[in-house]
């Protein structure tokens, strides 16, 4: 079965533990889901 790509947007400052629950779920091999990293770590 493909996995759906989606598309998550957050406040890095506030919620980036919540950024790698997800990145962590989406790596599991039952997820349905995957994740595509292009958050911007710098300024």
């Amino acid at each position: 079965m493909a996995k759906t790509r989606v598309f998550i947007s957050f406040d890095y400052d506030h919620d980036a533990d919540l950024k790698t629950l997800l990145v962590g779920q989406a790596k599991n091999q039952d997820s349905p889901f995957e994740i595509a990293d292009w958050s911007v770590k710098e300024w």
